[in-house]
């Protein structure tokens, strides 16, 4: 099997949203390992051990409001596990979405994470060239049938339904929540949590989340860690590309 990353922004965003319409609608790969990219946070809890829910929706809120969407990575499967291959071949193709909002003269962000973003691939002349706004990636979710319209009286049927899976996708969330609604998010946890189930359905899943109740085979402890860190406990690994590139950590945590 053969798998390309495939870099996307505005000159083949629409070919590549109607090969992502045609998984989604017309087959059974609905099943979207997600993961962005953005430029770190730049507001901090002032009571680091205040881990309650609400608090850390606030802090969220603050940075998503203030910062900007960078790089969007989504890998396609069905229910069984079957990576989306292109017709008639064996090649898997991931994307790897080149989102042009961020401008560092303009935008807030944690000097730290972009250096480390650039130290991993990231261009950020070609994002701001060849990219594609946050608010067009939106309109192609929607165009793709990434994410339900909740205004839409179109029920989509339970074997059709979008199924996500992250890895401490709050933020990914949160800045896909802003980009679908072109506004800050919300003030509440719980008009958020509304937002996340009407766009995204009912089958959203944070294996960042899930490892708290799994454990590992050779310390019977429980699982622990980042995204490689848990992957290589279960057996797997990163086999292209490099971390914090949305791409391949979506690759990785499907």
């Amino acid at each position: 099997m053969h798998i390309q990353i495939r870099r996307v922004g505005r000159r083949n965003c629409a070919a590549e949203a109607a090969r992502i319409r045609h998984f989604i609608c017309d087959t059974q790969f609905n099943v979207v390992s997600m993961d962005t990219e953005y430029p770190g946070t730049v507001y901090s809890s002032a009571d680091p051990k205040d881990r309650h829910p609400a608090a850390q929706y606030a802090l969220m809120k603050s940075n998503v409001d203030e910062l900007a969407l960078i790089q969007v990575g989504l890998t396609l499967s069905d229910v069984s596990g079957n990576l989306a291959t292109l017709d008639n071949t064996n090649q898997v193709v991931v994307w790897e979405f080149a989102i042009s909002d961020f401008d560092p003269h303009v935008h807030k962000y944690v000097p730290e994470s972009i250096d480390m973003l650039k130290s991993r691939g990231l261009n950020l002349e070609f994002h701001k060239q060849e990219g594609i706004h946050s608010h067009e990636f939106a309109q192609m979710m929607v165009y793709t049938g990434l994410v339900q319209v909740p205004s839409s009286d179109t029920r989509v049927q339970p074997d059709k339904e979008v199924r996500w899976i992250t890895f401490h996708g709050a933020y990914d969330f949160g800045y896909l929540i802003k980009a679908l609604t072109r506004r800050n998010l919300p003030e509440k946890l719980q008009n958020f949590t509304e937002l996340v189930r009407s766009y995204f359905g009912r089958h959203v899943y944070d294996i960042k989340i899930i490892s708290r109740y799994c454990y590992d085979e050779a310390t019977g402890k429980i699982l622990c860690g980042g995204l490689d860190e848990i992957a290589s406990k279960l057996g797997t690994c990163r086999i292209l590309g490099d971390r914090h590139q949305a791409g391949s950590d979506s690759l990785v945590t499907f």
